[in-house]
């Protein structure tokens, strides 16, 4: 994907108002707090994605898409919280934060779709520190709530209330900027319109736009937390639309807050400070050593194992070259052009074929057939999680021979 903002330069997360932890490509920078339909996950330069359920983390460039039936509440460890309606595309470029002072940064590209977000403590010490890249445009915050929508034909953006409504902070806003101009929402239900060149409308009461992207947000995201149905305030906010400007400040305000109450609860805090506490302690992603079948049923896509290694023994010796696919969507090792190539004492090419882990059960370790020109006595692959990767790399042994006589044997280790 095509960076809309620069790449994040570092997570910081302080055990002490001066310890410094940096970014890393596994670097957890929140959790997904509720997730409807199907969601997924791409790292930055990965091929192989996973499918994201409730409760799993998010890393630091994590690219994010929903289905047309997906929806995904994401909680940062500072506490701002995105939400995602269908066909929506976001990358979490930059992310920085010391809890203990509550400083730091949060950039955000959202590409399409329909979102939402809450201000956290990062924006609650600095607005200027949380920046939404869209399709069209760029979207700044003054501790409020943001609805929007974003793609090709351009940019909505609406000021849906202050974060905390029972505070009345006339200082909450929205403002959004292109090509040089900038728009200020400063109330409830106040918003503008970015065209696909980039002009931005004068602002202007929203409330049915707001009311029809609340509603591709909420509709599974209710159910998702066991309330079903429509979401609670929704004939409010049908009636603001057309009761005038007061009502529509005030039912605002009311569904804000019962909306902050349903998507950003104890569970949600106590989930993000749980990550937050295994990265200040180092634990990133799953952990490494041998890889068990169970821990790939959420990746997607193929992974191309490329390394090399050697053989030797009372036969001679020489190189070994490994390049090897791995679909895990497919839940398949080997096949296609999957090989092991060997120069010297043995010369071969020799085949890795196709096998199926759907229905395995325990550690990734498994028998191949690998066929060549030369006899492999015995085979041994195994899948090994690296830096907090999901098999990170794969280590093919073997041992081989003309078919009868002096036989020599060896490995190769590849990494995706």
């Amino acid at each position: 994907m095509k960076r809309m903002l620069s790449a994040a330069t570092s997570l910081l997360l302080a055990a002490s108002a001066s310890a410094q932890v940096p970014a890393s490509a596994a670097a957890k920078i929140g959790t997904a707090a509720a997730v409807a339909g199907s969601v997924k996950a791409v790292a930055e330069g990965a091929a192989v994605g996973r499918v994201i359920s409730s409760g799993k983390p998010l890393f630091l460039n994590d690219h994010v898409t929903t289905s047309a039936a997906g929806r995904l509440q994401v909680l940062l460890l500072d506490e701002t919280i995105f939400t995602l309606g269908p066909n929506s595309d976001m990358v979490l470029d930059d992310f920085v934060y010391d809890p203990k002072s509550g400083s730091g940064k949060v950039d955000a590209a959202i590409s399409k779709g329909t979102f939402r977000f809450v201000t956290g403590r990062i924006a609650q010490k600095d607005p200027s520190k949380l920046k939404i890249k869209v399709a069209v445009g760029t979207i700044g915050v003054r501790g409020s709530i943001g609805v929007g929508e974003t793609g090709p034909g351009g940019t909505t953006i609406i000021n849906a209330g202050a974060r905390d409504a029972d505070n009345h902070d006339d200082a909450a806003g929205i403002y959004a900027q292109s090509g040089g101009k900038t728009v200020n929402l400063p109330q409830p239900g106040v918003g503008t319109r970015i065209t696909p060149d980039g002009r931005v409308a004068d602002a202007s009461f929203m409330t049915g736009e707001l009311n029809r992207i609340m509603g591709t947000l909420q509709a599974q995201v209710g159910q998702a937390a066991g309330k079903g149905g429509a979401p609670a305030g929704a004939s409010r906010r049908s009636a603001t639309d057309s009761s005038g400007r007061s009502t529509a400040e005030g039912g605002l305000h009311a569904s804000v807050s019962g909306e902050t109450a349903l998507l950003f609860n104890s569970a949600d805090v106590a989930t993000a400070q749980s990550i937050q506490s295994q990265t200040e302690s180092g634990v990133t992603g799953v952990p490494d050593g041998l890889t068990t079948w169970s821990q790939l049923v959420g990746l997607t896509g193929t992974g191309t194992y490329n390394g090399t290694g050697s053989y030797s023994g009372t036969g001679g010796s020489g190189s070994a070259t490994l390049a090897m696919d791995v679909n895990f969507g497919a839940r398949t090792l080997g096949g296609g052009g999957s090989t092991l190539t060997l120069t010297g004492s043995f010369p071969d090419t020799a085949s890795i074929q196709s096998i199926n882990y759907a229905n395995l059960s325990g550690n990734a370790l498994v028998t191949p057939v690998l066929s060549g020109s030369k006899t492999y006595t015995s085979t041994s692959l195994s899948l090994q999680n690296e830096g907090g990767i999901p098999a990170k790399t794969a280590t093919l042994s073997f041992t081989v021979s003309t078919g009868a006589g002096p036989t020599s044997s060896g490995s190769v280790t590849g990494t995706r």
